[in-house]
């Protein structure tokens, strides 16, 4: 079983990196077809639950509403599915940030989902593996609910800002997660940096939107402050990945993880991915990396040490 988690973060991110965005992901619209991930139809769920619903916070009417209309819109999905889909639709709650209209964190996230579960149903593809929407964070789902032993893999869809690129923040554990989204992601973005953290021994992902962080849980997250592309950028990753994920041999829920022992098929060691422009994604292991960083140091101190020999043989000449 594949889940989604909405939640949010604090982070920072280059703003050189907008004007790229603006160049290369191009926001699908409202009336593109069905079996096409749309940031128009996505933008719509977001204006309904930081504008038209007055508030997501505890103690009001808001709260309530927000949670009715997801279920409202999931159950619309219900009514259409075919036969190859069994839907089943549990009480759920989207809290927002206290003072804010919350349309980057998290309006965006859960209109994402929103829009995924859309297009699973639209675009003719069955998942082969049950899909988890998690709209309300994962503490309570992974404490208390019956499905939490069913996880095989888990997608933690983040803002802390009002868009950019789609960036993986954290990956683990072993290598397996990160290699799927190296695989799969149509426009990867990710740390250079080496990931193994646990999250539950569950295999997963934190995806998350980080430009424009100073909007962040303030008045200012509103709708028209959201950067164009981003929340396209983001479906078509995440349509892509959870794709890849529910396909994998290597997916297995706790049962199966703890009877077959597979915890060493995911706990490969550490590993090094980044990308290039979002263009393609380099990924090798840390042995690989231990090689190839040294080189440069090496190279480095053979050329000095060689430097140094020339201007003593100079000094010996004269």
């Amino acid at each position: 079983m594949v889940v989604f988690i909405g939640d949010h973060v604090w982070s920072h991110v280059d703003p050189c990196s907008l004007r790229y965005l603006h160049r290369v992901h191009h926001a699908v619209r409202v009336d593109a077809p069905l079996d096409r991930f749309s940031e128009a139809r996505a933008i719509e769920h977001v204006r309904v639950l930081a504008h038209e619903i007055d508030g997501r916070q505890e103690g009001r009417q808001g709260l309530r509403e927000a949670a009715e209309y997801i279920k409202a819109q999931l159950e619309k999905l219900e009514e259409r599915a075919g036969s190859n889909f069994r839907i089943e639709i549990e009480e759920n709650v989207v809290v927002g940030p206290l003072g804010s209209p919350g349309a980057g964190d998290c309006g965006s996230c859960v209109a994402s989902l929103l829009e995924i579960s859309r297009l699973t149903i639209d675009s003719g593809w069955v998942p082969p593996r049950p899909i988890i929407l998690l709209f309300n964070g994962c503490k309570w789902f992974r404490e208390t609910h019956k499905w939490c032993d069913t996880i095989g893999a888990f997608i933690n869809v983040e803002a802390s800002g009002s868009g950019g690129l789609d960036l993986i923040c954290q990956s683990g554990p072993g290598s397996w997660p990160s290699s799927v989204y190296a695989q799969s992601a149509i426009y990867p973005m990710a740390h250079y940096r080496m990931f193994s953290e646990d999250y539950g021994n569950i295999p997963g992902l934190d995806i998350i939107l980080l430009l424009g962080g100073y909007y962040y849980h303030t008045s200012y997250d509103t709708v028209d402050r959201l950067v164009p592309g981003s929340i396209q950028a983001r479906g078509d990753n995440l349509y892509s990945t959870v794709k890849a994920f529910a396909e994998s041999s290597k997916l297995k829920n706790g049962h199966e993880r703890e009877s077959l022992g597979v915890s060493d098929e995911y706990d490969d060691g550490r590993v090094v991915f980044f990308d290039y422009l979002t263009w393609f994604m380099i990924f090798y292991s840390r042995r690989i990396a231990v090689v190839l960083h040294s080189v440069p140091t090496h190279y480095a101190f053979l050329f000095m040490f060689s430097e140094f020999w020339v201007v003593v043989l100079l000094n010996n000449l004269q």
